[in-house]
């Protein structure tokens, strides 16, 4: 399991503002249990594995959240090494090198015994560690004038080709105001040569900031954390056509649902 890590209590005072990482669990029983997180430290089946440069915060980040987050897991195979590739976003601090809105993504060898190490990729190859490595965005444009965020890497069975897939956020002014989804394809996962991301039609609508109704805060948005699945397919891969499963309403609270929509292929990579 790879999941995200938020840490909201530095110093040990909680706070709205988080240093995000993202960590992976090893269940032993087919993903019946988990390993917890004993006395603040981690286990041989679980340990952070993607961290920004620099020490964990002590006291409230400013101005708003960093680290690295929103993770997202594939598995490829490729000339008899079999990969976990991770795409995730660096929320890094406005100036930083974190702050292009641009996806990011790291990958570890599996099949090997002891930890996995993660490498990200960084400015045209795999060369920086997972823990405190510099990396940079795979993707040639944003695709829209604001961020990227939420990224999910699958592979198209029809076409013959990787597709990356994620939201992406325009504001005006620094304000959200309408979001997308968003693909771009490539050939290789050990190349990320992926292609000028587009727009995926039928999917941009606006975003209410703050949510409406009775909400913890954050955005609402009819699109958040697209997730493309085929019926018949492995995990992870996709056809021509299918459905993008999606949470509908606001990312810090209510309201909120899980739906889905349909989604055909109509034009070829």
């Amino acid at each position: 399991m790879i999941y995200e890590a938020e840490n909201h209590c530095p110093g040990g005072v909680n706070v709205f503002p988080y240093y995000a990482s993202i960590g992976l669990a090893i269940s032993t029983d087919q993903g019946m249990t988990w390993p917890e997180l004993l006395s603040g430290s981690y286990g041989p089946n679980r340990y952070a594995v993607l961290q920004v440069p620099g020490p964990e915060p002590t006291s409230e980040p400013t101005p708003t959240n960093y680290g690295d987050a929103i993770p997202s897991a594939y598995i490829d195979v490729a000339g008899g090494t079999t990969y976990l590739y991770v795409a995730y976003i660096d929320s890094g601090t406005p100036g930083g090198p974190g702050d292009d809105g641009l996806v990011r993504v790291a990958r570890a060898q599996l099949g090997g015994s002891g930890p996995l190490s993660f490498i990200k990729w960084y400015k045209g190859a795999f060369s920086q560690p997972g823990i405190g490595g510099m990396d940079s965005g795979v993707l040639p444009s944003k695709g829209c004038t604001g961020a990227q965020v939420q990224p999910e890497i699958s592979r198209n069975d029809t076409y013959g080709v990787y597709m990356i897939t994620y939201v992406c956020i325009t504001g005006d002014a620094g304000v959200p105001t309408q979001a997308a989804w968003f693909y771009s394809t490539a050939t290789s996962l050990a190349l990320q040569d992926w292609s000028t991301p587009q727009m995926i039609a039928n999917s941009q609508f606006s975003i209410t900031d703050p949510c409406t109704g009775a909400s913890a805060g954050g955005l609402q948005f009819d699109g958040w954390y697209p997730s493309l699945v085929s019926p018949g397919s492995p995990s992870g891969h996709t056809l021509a056509t299918g459905s993008v499963f999606f949470l509908n309403g606001c990312t810090g609270g209510l309201p909120r649902a899980f739906t889905s929509r349909t989604f055909t292929i109509t034009t070829a990579p």
